[in-house]
């Protein structure tokens, strides 16, 4: 199988690093989610983002990270047009219409759902790329309420890394303050994927916002990445 792991920047993700995570999923094929980078021992195998005020932020880092060897993806932007020899660029569609699935590449277009995340940016990646068996880390969606303000694994760490993020400590980003602090109704976007009935797409987030795909404890991930590994 062609696997990945994706990580975002849910706070699930603590669970993991606790369990060792990092030395466990070492060598394995690794996709950093905007800031991830940042907070990972190692390099990943390629870093993600769509938000151009990130790229600004972050392009002498992103620009180290190149020169290591680390492929940059992003959602096209006019800011960009210069770098397309050094970032693989994509024209984005919010138009559950405009999702191809396997045939995103040649369709030039990747879907990334009506919040814009790069998160759906990167899975739609992954799948148009063939990508049969996929695991999302980090995939949270915010937190399990409006009270609970650790959205992301490496709040703590945010000023002395220097990370740019816009919805860190803010769960009313992706829980409707006017709604009892229900999910935004747009997460309901990533259930167009649950159509690809021969891909495995596995979110290592048991309180994960996101319920269209299996959910794994990190402890049950871990077990299914040390099997394949030995």
């Amino acid at each position: 199988m062609k696997s990945v792991i994706i990580i975002g920047g849910g706070a699930s993700v603590q669970i993991g690093t606790k369990l060792d995570l990092w030395n466990k999923i070492q060598g394995l094929e690794i996709w950093s989610l905007n800031s991830v980078y940042k907070c990972i021992p190692y390099l990943p195998t390629a870093q993600f983002w769509v938000d151009v005020d990130f790229f600004k932020h972050d392009i002498v880092d992103l620009q180290a990270l190149y020169n290591k060897g680390v492929k940059l993806v992003s959602k096209e932007h006019v800011r960009m047009v210069g770098l397309k020899g050094v970032i693989e660029q994509w024209p984005t569609s919010r138009e559950i219409d405009k999702y191809y699935g396997k045939e995103a590449i040649s369709k030039h277009m990747i879907y990334y759902g009506r919040m814009g995340l790069c998160g759906m940016f990167a899975l739609s990646y992954a799948i148009a790329n063939g990508y049969d068996r996929i695991f999302l880390l980090g995939y949270d969606i915010g937190s399990t309420s409006l009270n609970n303000k650790i959205t992301h694994w490496y709040q703590e760490d945010m000023k002395d890394k220097n990370i740019y993020s816009t919805g860190a400590g803010k769960p009313e980003v992706y829980l409707q303050s006017h709604n009892d602090g229900q999910t935004n109704p747009f997460v309901e976007d990533f259930g167009v994927y649950a159509k690809e009935t021969d891909i495995q797409i596995f979110n290592i987030s048991l309180a994960s916002n996101i319920n269209y795909f299996p959910k794994l404890s990190y402890t049950d991930f871990l077990e299914i990445i040390n099997a394949n590994v030995t």
